[in-house]
Parts: C-alpha cells; sequence; structure tokens
C-alpha cells in the first residue's frame, strides 16, 4: 500500500520498505 502525500512539489511514497521521497517531475513520468 502506498500513501502519495503532496507536499512542496515532493510526493512521499510510504511502504512496508519504509520512505522514498522521488522529484514531483520524476514521479509524473513514472506514473505517466
Amino acid at each position: 500500500m502506498q500513501t502519495y502525500t503532496f507536499n512542496s512539489q515532493q510526493i512521499r511514497i510510504q511502504n512496508q520498505d519504509g520512505e522514498i521521497w522521488f522529484c514531483g517531475a520524476d514521479v509524473a513520468r513514472a506514473i505517466g
């Protein structure tokens, strides 16, 4: 399960492995 939180142009993806921060542009590309 992933939680997407938009904050300061960043997306916070939290899962069982921990927390990883991605640049908004990179995530937008990954999502499509």
